[in-house]
């Protein structure tokens, strides 16, 4: 995923082919900062959306699921 993230809007991911009923951690990366937690669906799928901080500074930032 690439693209523009604005300091204070929201962000959704989606993800598939996860084990279903696991629980994933969606992180905002250069200093992790935690937006979101999702359960995987019984489909193996998950959509959530989290909240960029207004602190977040400029830069390349990377969005990882754990």
């Amino acid at each position: 995923m690439a693209g523009d993230l604005v300091v204070g809007g929201t962000i959704t991911v989606t993800g598939s082919a996860f084990e279903p009923g696991t629980a994933v951690v969606i992180e905002l990366r250069s200093d992790p900062v935690q937006l979101a937690t999702a359960t995987v669906g019984g489909d193996g799928t998950f959509s959530v959306t989290g909240t960029i901080p207004s602190d977040t500074p400029a830069g390349t930032h990377q969005i990882v699921v754990m």
